[in-house]
């Protein structure tokens, strides 16, 4: 379900709307107590752009609130040609975005967004999976780092999402 959200979003704008995109990043967070939230930040590095270049999920392993670092993001600034201020983590039209274990959260990764920070010392996992289009260099050389047994057994579809046919000839 996931795919059939980001893939038309990532496509919109290029060539009938058919470019492929791929998973170029997953992690995982959580903010331990104490942690004062993260700066609020783009992860495309390019502010403005029309059309999305990355779209994140972010997979709720636990609870979150405003207690444990959630995600915090800053409506209106999309479209915005300028990086949120350095050292600024409070914005007064912020939305705390709270999650329960299993929901999902999907962003176009240039709105302004952070984690907030963690008050209450409870744990707050999450798993961040970043889809990007076709020629976004990927934040882990997969193509390079997965071992021929593993590769092997991935489908045609996995191999695809993984980006192992973007790689010219």
């Amino acid at each position: 379900i996931i795919h059939d959200i980001v893939g038309p979003l990532l496509k919109s704008g290029s060539y009938n709307d058919t470019e492929p995109f791929y998973m170029y990043n997953s992690s995982a967070r959580n903010p331990l107590k104490g942690n004062t939230g993260q700066q609020i930040h783009v992860d495309s590095n390019l502010p403005g752009i029309n059309y999305p270049l990355i779209i994140n999920a972010l997979w709720y392993l636990q609870k979150s609130d405003q207690g444990n670092g959630a995600t915090i993001v800053i409506p209106d600034t999309l479209k915005t040609m300028k990086f949120a201020e350095d050292g600024k983590t409070d914005y007064p039209n912020k939305i705390t975005v709270e999650a329960d274990a299993g929901d999902v959260l999907l962003f176009d990764a240039n709105i302004w967004h952070g984690g907030g920070p963690n008050i209450n010392g409870l744990s707050r996992w999450a798993a961040a999976v970043g889809y990007a289009r076709w020629f976004i260099k990927p934040s882990f050389d997969t193509i390079r780092n997965t071992p021929v047994e593993i590769f092997d057994k991935l489908s045609e579809r996995q191999k695809r999402l993984l980006g192992f046919d973007l790689n010219p000839p």
